[in-house]
């Protein structure tokens, strides 16, 4: 099992399309947008996998359940991007008509 650092460096290089070690773009200035494109990508991917993991605390039928996921889920890194396509086009110009989180039910993990 790679360390959480490794794990986070692998994902760093699998965000980067082509050789992650070499920046080919048209001008210095190119490499600050690069990287800080490749850094939402990470977080977006980060938040997403978080938001899922909250999701599946909710939908535990007990509470021996949820210590367990999230005992699981301490030992674990969430930095995983192995469910996602990096190589395709994604298209948000159409809003979804249903919500894929119960946001209520989350934040009630904080509050409740």
């Amino acid at each position: 099992m790679l360390s959480k650092v490794e794990n986070a460096n692998h994902f760093a290089k699998a965000v980067m399309v082509g050789n992650p070690q070499e920046f080919n773009w048209s001008t210095h200035y190119d490499q600050p947008t690069a990287e800080g494109c490749k850094r939402l990508i990470i977080n977006a991917i980060n938040y997403r996998n978080l938001l899922l993991l909250s999701q599946q605390i909710c939908n535990c039928k007990t509470a021996e359940q949820k210590e367990e996921l999230i005992k699981v889920i301490s030992r674990t890194s969430t930095h995983t991007w192995h469910h996602i396509n990096l190589h395709r086009e994604f298209d948000f110009s159409e809003l979804q008509t249903t919500r894929a989180f119960d946001m209520e039910a989350i934040l009630n993990l904080f509050t409740g």
